[in-house]
């Protein structure tokens, strides 16, 4: 099987870039500034998003290592798996629906939201300046919790399934996991 490598730059405008079904990529490197753009279905080894003054909507996406940058833009990731994720917003929201990230998670926000719903991770670090992160059947391993001026809630019907967590340090915003 050969890999391919895949590199995308956009400036304005839309885009939507679609992988045929199989196709594994060494790399897939994303960069937008004022476009929005849809992503679907990439399998990668590594996968390396950034948007700037832009929306991302990304679906069914598969990769070892991936990381996923925004700035004034909002960034939709569902149904997806990671072996690990580092995902970081400033001025623009986050929302992680419906997959597993088997290693580690990094989310860090300045003044932006994370809402995450149905995932599970491994070792998980969650960071926020002045935006709030909203977890509702989030199942780290570990997490390790920093909140200034921001909220972390992580809300699970599975009460078994008890979340450890390593760090839990706030100044001036809450943390509550229930």
């Amino acid at each position: 099987m050969k890999l391919f490598r895949v590199n995308f730059k956009m400036k304005s405008g839309k885009i939507k870039v679609l992988v045929p079904k199989k196709t594994v990529l060494e790399e897939f490197n994303f960069k937008s500034v004022s476009g929005d753009s849809e992503i679907c279905e990439i399998d990668a080894k590594t996968v390396t998003i950034k948007s700037t003054s832009a929306d991302l909507q990304i679906k069914e996406i598969k990769s070892n290592n991936s990381k996923i940058t925004t700035v004034s833009g909002n960034c939709d990731i569902k149904s997806f798996e990671f072996g690990e994720l580092n995902a970081s917003s400033v001025s623009g929201d986050f929302n992680i629906e419906d997959g597993k990230v088997e290693g580690k998670l990094n989310l860090n926000t300045v003044s932006g939201d994370f809402k995450i719903e149905n995932v599970k991770s491994g070792e998980t670090k969650l960071h926020t300046v002045s935006g709030d992160l909203d977890g509702k059947e989030f199942y780290p391993s570990i997490v390790n919790l920093k909140a200034v001026s921001g909220d972390i809630k992580i809300r699970n019907k599975d009460k078994l399934n008890e979340i450890k967590i390593g760090l839990k340090k706030t100044i001036s915003g809450s943390i509550s996991i229930k």
